[in-house]
């Protein structure tokens, strides 16, 4: 029999082992989960099935990264993704090992992976409240008086609807302490943080909140560097914007122009009921702002509303999302998991992109809809659920059906009510409430005031034809925020193709002004005679073409400049792809433009999309 004393150090060393644990913690857009790592072996990160973490976003591939542990050794490299494996900003190459210490990240895509010697669930240590965070910060500084370690303090304000908190409190220990000082303000504890480590780490938090589209004023102060005081440490919150931030509304949809009134008229008035929505339009128009107002003005408003992206999940992943799975279901179900559709029990369920799904799920989604009931996998009965289903895609369904990638049944049963909303360029006259709306958000996450616009940047944004919508006007708008600092909004701060939409509508009017003019009856009433028609022995050959010369002269020179224009282009593209090695985010960022419009051009270009040049080939 155990004594106490042997039963006391077994329970010392089970602790000892559990707090020995090394965890994972992924952070997906504005989503957290956490993984505990083996004490042996090798663990795959990516999007594929077979992958051990599965990371469920399009620009990460399916097997991105692996893992290697060791007892408390931890090394990470990258397996020849397309995208590329960065740790704590460095590049990785294919197959080359590097060492990972507790507090370490290596980015995968879009996606951060933060590495930590804790139990899964550990924290860090967390206050609300002024006067709480004060009393944790003033601790922090009386150790600091004793043993002389320096430590950081990281200030962040950011307004979005994201959920931002969470993600910064993903990157932290629990060692450090995150004090939440109001809606859009939270200060961190950085223990034994010198400037650099702190400088790093605030650059990792904000880049991963750029990805998320969250953009933080970030303020970082290293004790006893910069004071030795709260105050010192801790930029003053103003009463003003405290009040404001804590009274706040998420702000309603801008609806200026009759199309858009009409619609949501008729949203309104079809929220009530249980029929189902199916939104049809192009991407960026603003389906899942649609989605949201159908759910706040139906009775389920006090539900979950919940968005699944059905194209940015693999046919295997979507189906055990939607639907959920039992233990023992497949290799790797080790646990049930509730499918969404059960997570939004009396709620709302938002399907992006449905023209995407797969034919097998578009089955399994007609026989819920069709019973209210769910099957989990591995599961031999159904649970019954209460959903409703708002579906949206930019596909024409009718031509899917009829190339057999849609089923025609469901499309009969999700199509309780089509609304097709119209682009942006159709309805132009909200773009300047738009852009004032964008501007406030984004300087509010920067912690200044509403800059003030000029009236060439805002003709800019009037003509240009916004091929993005609603999605690309916010972009362009956070982005000449960022660009003006605290000055007036200048055509110099837009993207080029929206700051250039006044240079094409000059030349198209400049080319319809040297248009001959359609003649009226009073001029054709003054018009001489027209000369005798040309026998067969007139001297004169007969003209060769309709068009002037000097026209066809100006049409081949505007053709000999647009495809100049093209191949420039093109070959700044493939330059900056080779500069930063085929990765297409960083090069994108190198050219100044977007990713996904980055990709556009690849796919207008003729350009294979590349993987990296600097990864050795696989054997």
């Amino acid at each position: 029999m155990w004594s106490v004393e042997e039963t006391t150090t077994s329970k010392r060393r089970a602790r000892a082992d559990r707090d020995d644990r090394i965890s994972v913690r992924v952070i997906a857009e504005d989503r957290v989960s956490r993984h505990e790592l083996p004490r042996h072996g090798e663990v795959c990160l990516g999007r594929g099935a077979d992958a051990h973490i599965t990371v469920p976003l399009l620009d990460v591939s399916r097997r991105h990264a692996m893992m290697r542990i060791e007892g408390d050794t931890v090394e990470v490299c990258d397996l020849g993704s397309a995208n590329g494996t960065e740790l704590c900003g460095r590049v990785l190459d294919e197959g080359d090992w590097q060492p990972m210490r507790s507090g370490d990240w290596f980015t995968l895509g879009d996606a951060t992976v933060v590495m930590v010697a804790e139990p899964m669930r550990s924290t860090p240590a967390r206050s609300v409240g002024r006067e709480d965070y004060f009393e944790a910060l003033t601790a922090q500084i009386d150790r600091h008086r004793r043993t002389g370690h320096a430590f950081a303090v990281l200030t962040l304000r950011c307004v979005t609807t994201r959920n931002w908190v969470d993600v910064v409190e993903a990157m932290l220990t629990r060692h450090e302490h995150l004090g939440v000082l109001g809606e859009a303000l939270v200060s961190l504890i950085l223990p034994n943080h010198d400037g650099a480590a702190a400088q790093a780490l605030a650059e990792a938090i904000d880049a991963h909140l750029q990805r998320i589209g969250a953009h933080a004023n970030a303020t970082l102060k290293i004790c006893p560097r910069d004071g030795q005081r709260p105050d010192d440490l801790v930029p003053k919150l103003r009463p003003e914007r405290r009040t404001r931030a804590a009274t706040a509304r998420p702000p309603g949809p801008v609806v200026e122009s009759p199309a858009m009134e009409e619609l949501y008229a008729l949203i309104r008035e079809v929220a009530p009921s249980m029929t189902t929505v199916l939104l049809l339009g192009e991407t960026g128009v603003g389906k899942e702002v649609l989605a949201k107002f159908v759910h706040q003005h139906s009775p389920r408003r006090a539900k979950a509303f919940l968005a699944i992206n059905c194209a940015a999940l693999s046919e295997n992943l979507l189906e055990s999302e939607l639907f959920g799975y039992e233990r023992g279901a497949f290799t790797g179900a080790v646990a049930a998991k509730a499918g969404l559709l059960e997570t939004a029990e009396g709620g709302t369920v938002f399907l992006d992109e449905l023209g995407e799904m797969p034919l097998s799920t578009q089955a399994k989604l007609l026989r819920v809809l069709e019973e209210r009931k769910v099957w989990r996998l591995g599961s031999l009965k159904p649970l019954v659920i209460d959903v409703r289903i708002v579906a949206a895609t930019n596909r024409d369904l009718q031509k899917r059906i009829d190339a057999g990638q849609f089923r025609a049944d469901l499309f009969y049963r999700i199509n309780g009510l089509s609304i097709t909303i119209p682009p942006l360029r159709e309805r132009r006259e909200e773009v300047a409430p738009l852009t004032r709306t964008f501007a406030r958000r984004a300087a509010e996450g920067l912690g200044r005031t509403a800059p003030e616009w000029s009236l060439e940047a805002l003709e800019c944004l009037q003509r240009y034809a916004w091929p993005g919508n609603i999605r690309e006007l916010r972009n362009a708008v956070e982005r000449a925020v960022l660009l003006s600092r605290e000055g007036p909004v200048a055509p110099r701060h837009l993207p080029d193709e929206v700051r250039d939409a006044i240079a094409a509508d000059a030349e198209d009017d400049e080319t319809a002004a040297l248009a001959p003019s359609r003649p009226t009856m009073a001029t054709i009433d003054a018009m001489p005679p027209p000369p005798p028609p040309l026998t067969q022995q007139s001297t004169e050959e007969p003209l060769s073409s309709s068009v002037p010369p000097a026209a066809e002269a100006r049409r081949d020179s505007a053709g000999d400049l647009q495809r100049e224009m093209e191949r420039l282009e093109r070959a700044r593209i493939v330059e900056a792809l080779e500069a930063c090695q085929g990765n297409q985010t960083r090069a994108a960022e190198r050219l100044g433009i977007t990713r996904r419009m980055l990709i556009s051009r690849l796919e207008r270009y003729d350009i294979p999309r590349p993987r990296a040049g600097r990864r050795k080939k696989k054997d």
